[in-house]
């Protein structure tokens, strides 16, 4: 299994073809017996992270160009978890949002319901780590060649740039914030050859903790 992350910030980034089309588109929680570690049924969290998730009019001078929300169950262990020294568990569900689309960049979003409340925030925490990105990248199924570094974002999202090249094309910039809220992962995904402003990245992914936290499950 690619790892939630990884999957937005390297599987996610365009090949030559799309590069064309372009230029024509936390916090820890319990881990105690309290409901941090409750069972949740995948009806529950795939209701949870429809109402977290990325839609329309959430972001000014977008417009959506797939709106049917994507829902996946992985299996498998995590090659990123276990390089993270993180114990390996699988999601219960990953959700993709609509893709919301503006001049020369896209956003998305997605949300992956862990296991407790630990694990989620020690993903986060990793993701936001220099080790946690080696680890992106070692375990990056993706042949095209990327650099990561931090992005600011304020606590407890964390943000990650990823520019890679492909061929003669112009680089490709995917920005990623990302959050555990009690035991899910958010991550918010910005792509194209020109990200949006940062503000507007942080603003958004501000909103989706605001879903998360107020949702909560």
């Amino acid at each position: 299994m690619i790892p939630l992350v990884t999957r937005l910030v390297f599987a996610s980034i365009m090949s030559a073809a799309a590069v064309a089309l372009i230029a024509g588109c936390g916090t820890s929680g319990s881990t105690g017996t309290s409901s941090a570690n409750l069972q949740v049924t995948k009806a529950q969290a795939v209701a949870y992270a429809h109402a977290v998730n990325l839609r329309a009019g959430d972001v000014a001078g977008t417009k959506i160009t797939r709106n049917a929300e994507v829902v996946i169950a992985p299996s498998g262990a995590s090659r990123f978890l276990r390089c993270a020294g993180i114990p390996g568990a699988n999601l219960l569900i990953e959700m993709h949002s609509a893709v919301l689309s503006a001049h020369y960049w896209w956003m998305q979003s997605n949300v992956g319901v862990m296991p407790n409340n630990a694990l989620a925030a020690a993903y986060v925490s990793s993701i936001g780590s220099s080790h946690g990105r080696r680890c992106l990248a070692a375990t990056s199924a993706n042949s095209l060649h990327a650099t990561l570094s931090p992005l600011a974002a304020p606590p407890p999202i964390v943000g990650i740039r990823a520019t890679s090249t492909a061929g003669g094309y112009p680089s490709i910039h995917t920005d990623t914030f990302a959050f555990a809220s009690g035991r899910v992962v958010v991550a918010l995904n910005a792509q194209g050859l020109h990200t949006p402003p940062l503000k507007i990245a942080q603003h958004v992914a501000s909103l989706l903790y605001s879903r998360a936290e107020t949702y909560k499950l």
